[in-house]
């Protein structure tokens, strides 16, 4: 039990040895933790280091898994495990380091700035990563949180899955516009949930009148089946920045941690960052200046993109500043199986070339943007001289589509192409951009000032992936430039 334990504090960066009964507590963490455990009845070893990313770092923690091994009598170090904790500068050197030696490992990433604490139960193996809250945050401090249903239970259950965080606090409950226009007004909510499904007025309804006022940060909450896929798409289109599916009985715990994550992203987010997309069509041409002058589209190179929170837009918006005679698109957004026809249909609309819903071993061809289907990770594959559309059902999580899965297939064609990553929570997609710019292909980051949550790209950026990181519009600007130089020199 956790009295019989013997607390180790650590506040400096360092190796260190623990036994089974004790717990490692780094309450102010920073930097990068890396803990190896071999034998049940060996020393754990643990390696903190808080220094620059670089060359030292790399060098002093193939010391610690030297010394690990002939403290422990390692013969084999595949027999050890391996979790760590960084923030996203030390990732590709980690990676590296137990790739080469053939170890698997678990990780997690972590903000910089952000603080906090890290408990390593040795015994048991676990590390334990969570977010100081400080104990002056007062009230007026905490997310206040506007929940906006119809139905009075739906109401209660999401009040209860929020405030089981004490960073939250539920300043209010509406069950129709009217009412939830009196409390913007009154309390001045930080994030709003919104039900898609109101009676008298629809959430996006109220969404577009409310939004353009008050920019407050706005979770959908839906059904989350084929005919709320076009309302969720509009949502977006008017300030949404996310949507949860509506809580069931089977799904209230695994939904409590995703809804709070959700709202958190909400309330640090940009919701009214970006042009609308009537500015993107009436933008007036300008001389642009590439950012990157070595690279130019190679004749048979494609253009993959990859995004989460915030990415409809965003991906509508490059789409929308390119020309017809298009490259071959492959899009991976983080989306559901229902919304991923809606969104490519939608996208078909404003484009001038095809956009559709990929299909299992279609053609890869120019002048078509392919969507990748909600829930299904989508690849890119060379057979007898064709590329073909490659869907995969297993594997599927949280993140599904993958970006990683369809950057990684990218990089391992034959041509070099471009890859894309834009606004959204979390890492995914990160290290199949360095995947690609590895193997000669042109990446690009989404900059923070353009991004509704600067996530994925912020990480990319951080672990030398990307080449180039634009605002939004340029990132289409940029794209125009190379094909305006493949277009002529294939003329």
């Amino acid at each position: 039990m956790q009295h019989d334990r013997e607390i180790t504090v650590v506040n400096e960066a360092g190796v260190f040895y623990l036994k089974n009964n004790q717990i490692l507590h780094i309450a102010d963490f920073s930097g990068c933790l890396v803990c190896l455990m071999g034998d049940y009845n060996k020393p754990k070893g643990v390696f903190y280091y808080k220094g620059e990313p670089g060359q030292e770092f790399v060098n002093q923690l193939a010391r610690f898994i030297d010394d690990f091994k002939e403290l422990n009598f390692v013969k084999d170090i595949r027999t050890t495990h391996v979790k760590f904790i960084s923030t996203g500068f030390y990732l590709s050197s980690i990676e590296e380091q137990f790739n080469e030696l053939k170890v698997e490992y678990k990780g997690k990433i972590i903000q910089v700035g952000e603080d906090y604490e890290v408990l390593f139960y040795v015994d048991i193996n676990k590390l334990r990563l969570a977010k100081v809250l400080h104990d002056d945050v007062t009230s007026e401090e905490k997310v206040k949180v506007l929940v906006v249903d119809d139905s009075a239970t739906i109401r209660k259950i999401l009040k209860n899955l929020i405030e089981v965080d004490d960073k939250f606090t539920i300043i209010g409950e509406a069950a129709d516009a009217k009412e939830a226009q009196h409390l913007i007004d009154i309390e001045k909510p930080d994030v709003i949930t919104l039900d898609i499904n109101m009676p008298e007025k629809t959430g996006v309804e109220f969404l577009k009148e409310y939004f353009p006022k008050y920019k407050i940060p706005t979770i959908m909450v839906t059904s989350v089946n084929i005919s709320d896929g076009s309302s969720v798409l509009e949502a977006f289109e008017n300030g949404a920045i996310d949507y949860i599916q509506k809580p069931s009985m089977e799904s209230l715990e695994s939904l409590g941690a995703v809804l709070r994550e959700k709202v958190l992203v909400a309330s640090n987010s940009n919701p009214s960052l970006g042009l609308r997309e009537s500015y993107v069509k009436k933008r007036k041409p300008k001389k642009y200046k590439p950012a990157n002058t070595q690279f130019t589209f190679h004749e048979g190179g494609l253009l993959a993109i990859g995004a989460s929170t915030g990415g409809t837009e965003a991906i509508k918006k490059i789409l929308l500043g390119l020309p017809d005679n298009i490259p071959p698109i492959l899009i991976s957004q983080h989306i559901p199986a229902y919304f991923s026809k809606a969104f490519a249909v939608r996208l078909n609309e404003f484009c001038n070339f095809t956009v559709k819903e990929a299909e299992h071993d279609e053609l890869v061809l120019p002048g078509v943007a392919y969507v990748a289907p909600g829930g299904t990770h989508m690849t890119v594959v060379e057979k007898a001289g064709h590329r073909l559309v490659n869907l995969i059902t297993e594997g599927v999580d949280r993140h599904s589509p993958s970006v990683d899965r369809l950057f990684n297939s990218v990089a391992e064609l034959s041509v070099p192409s471009v890859g894309v990553i834009l606004t959204g929570m979390g890492s995914d997609g990160a290290k199949g951009l360095l995947k690609m710019k590895e193997s000669g292909c042109y990446t690009i980051s989404q900059d923070k000032s353009s991004s509704v949550v600067w996530g994925m790209p912020k990480v990319a950026y951080e672990i030398g992936a990307s080449m180039a990181v634009l605002g939004i519009l340029d990132i289409s600007e940029e794209l125009c430039a190379k094909l305006r130089i493949l277009n002529k020199n294939a003329s």
